[in-house]
């Protein structure tokens, strides 16, 4: 009686430790089942399968196949499933940016007529394309900055910056937005990040730099007279001003057939 209770507590030990073993080699299936009635005893390969959704076999369980599988994964689930853009995906997303960098091209050619009405039509079809492109959303602030519509071009430089913060294009615009609005301190701040930044060779980011420092040292000392222009010429802004100007200039006679943005990793 002895030998036969020692052998059955050792029958029980050793299918502890196999259930034990399973548990660390399947940890997912307690997490992921939904059925809550699937306790540790009950793991086998096969509920181990059907509670990730799918089948060791080529036909589940359920009868459902490898579609229903694939249903079973989509759904959230299978813990290994992770969502890939195919193929198709791919393609779809390139021809919806190739539309959209048409009629960013039709908008530039309505810009260059002066046909402002069309050019904005243009840029609705773009962004209806392509609804996160930053050039779109540059290129309709830049036409609502030219309808002295500053709030509507404020939004959409904010929307391109943040969809691309090295969009120089973007960044001047906001600066002169904010600039217009009376901010120069916001402006300064814009222009000065880019120039240092991405921006370093581009001329108009470094010509409204230099614009803004010389309003702030027109700021700084009235010019009511001679003696007080002399005064305003000697001012630190004043000589970072034309030091800026001058630089841009330089860089608008001597930009290269190809961008310095090409030499970013």
């Amino acid at each position: 009686m002895i030998e036969e209770a020692a052998n059955s507590d050792s029958a029980l030990g050793r299918r502890d430790s196999e259930r034990l073993q399973r548990q660390r080699s399947m940890p997912h299936l307690i997490r992921s089942s939904r059925d809550s009635s699937i306790r540790s005893q009950d793991i086998t390969p096969e509920t181990y399968y059907n509670a990730l959704g799918r089948s060791p076999r080529r036909t589940s369980s359920d009868g459902l196949g490898i579609a229903g599988s694939v249903a079973a994964m989509q759904s959230g689930t299978s813990v290994y499933y992770t969502r890939v853009q195919t193929r198709i995906g791919q393609q779809r997303v390139l021809a919806q940016r190739a539309l959209c960098s048409l009629w960013l091209a039709t908008a530039e050619s309505f810009v260059v007529l002066e046909r402002f009405d069309e050019a904005g039509n243009a840029l609705s079809e773009a962004l209806l394309a392509w609804p996160e492109s930053p050039e779109a959303l540059t290129m309709r602030g830049q036409l609502e900055l030219t309808h002295k519509e500053y709030l509507s071009a404020l939004n959409e430089f904010h929307a391109a910056v943040s969809l691309e913060s090295s969009n120089i294009r973007a960044s001047v615009g906001l600066a002169r937005v904010e600039y217009l609005l009376g901010r120069w301190d916001v402006a300064l701040g814009l222009l000065k990040n880019v120039t240092r930044a991405h921006g370093w060779s581009d001329p108009e980011a470094w010509y409204w730099l230099g614009r803004l420092e010389r309003e702030v040292a027109l700021e700084q000392a009235s010019a009511d007279s001679v003696a007080a222009r002399e005064e305003v010429a000697q001012l630190p802004t004043m000589k970072r001003a034309l030091e800026y100007t001058t630089y841009a200039l330089d860089l608008e006679s001597s930009q290269p057939v190809r961008p310095f943005s090409i030499l970013r990793p």
